[in-house]
């Protein structure tokens, strides 16, 4: 979620593509399981995680097409301390739930927000981290605040929460304003280099992933977004009423990892801060 082909200061689909793909480092390596952890054998179950696919940093594909990112590792090394593999799978969006319904699939991930509605139908996580909103502009743009979207065309991912509710419910507050989605937020930073919209509008570790790696002639601002009054927690998903103890297996596991400073370690790798793990109590996250 490969080729850097910018021509005449025009962001091209594929430049946008490449440009993160090919300027993230390495995946980071792994540290070996604590003496904690469930020891290791041959016979490890591997489990199914369904992604959307280019969502980085949390979910992306490199030049040969393996998933990488916060995500990708984060499971890995919850893997190595409870005992487990895991199979990423890009999915579309439409349907990717259902998976865990029929089986398909025995996680969702891909930088999801834990919301009530979903907490109720699906088993949750624990939150590995919280994620904050904003926008992205060009440079010399007038828009400064939140407030300043009004009136402008707001473009942002199609089917994520942030763009299809918080924006158009929260932050615009139902004013008419042209908002248009694209498959990804990669694409609508790809219309808004080619002064298609005037601002995008998404989680603010995916829009600085994408800011750090623009050509150098494509000149944005990042303006954050503090009006939503509550948290808002990322996770993964599960069948409600699983027999097993996946959901177990990756909270205990998550605060291994807290506990070693290999989480720490994975979110600088990818968002360029070492953020703790949140302290939330879950039963808040179902209401």
């Amino acid at each position: 979620m490969q080729i850097n082909k910018n021509l005449l200061g025009i962001l091209t689909m594929t430049g946008v593509l490449g440009l993160s793909a090919c300027s993230q480092s390495e995946p980071l390596k792994q540290t070996q399981p604590s003496s904690d952890a469930t020891p290791t054998t041959t016979n490890q179950p591997t489990y199914t995680v369904n992604v959307t696919g280019e969502n980085p940093p949390y979910i992306f594909s490199d030049e040969k097409g393996h998933k990488i990112g916060l995500e990708a590792d984060l499971l890995t090394a919850i893997g190595e301390k409870q005992g487990f593999k895991v199979n990423i799978v890009a999915h579309p969006w439409q349907g990717i739930f259902d998976n865990l319904t029929t089986g398909k699939a025995d996680l969702v991930c891909s930088g999801l927000f834990i919301t009530p509605e979903r907490a109720t139908k699906y088993q949750i996580t624990r939150p590995y981290m919280q994620a904050k909103l904003g926008s992205l502009v060009s440079a010399n743009s007038t828009i400064n605040k939140s407030n300043d979207l009004v009136g402008k065309v707001v473009m942002g991912r199609t089917g994520a929460n942030v763009f299809e509710e918080i924006l158009k419910n929260e932050v615009l507050k139902g004013q008419a304003t042209n908002t248009q989605g694209y498959p990804t937020t990669y694409l609508a930073v790809q219309a808004l280099a080619q002064q298609k919209g005037d601002a995008v509008f998404a989680v603010e570790t995916t829009l600085k992933d994408i800011q750090k790696n623009l050509p150098e002639n494509v000149k944005t601002k990042y303006i954050p977004y503090d009006g939503h009054k509550e948290p808002i927690y990322v996770g993964c998903f599960a069948k409600k009423g699983r027999s097993d103890d996946l959901v177990k297996k990756f909270d205990t596991g998550l605060q291994q990892l807290a506990d070693d400073g290999t989480l720490a370690k994975i979110m600088t790798q990818w968002t360029g801060q070492a953020d703790s793990l949140p302290k939330v109590d879950m039963t808040t996250l179902y209401k």
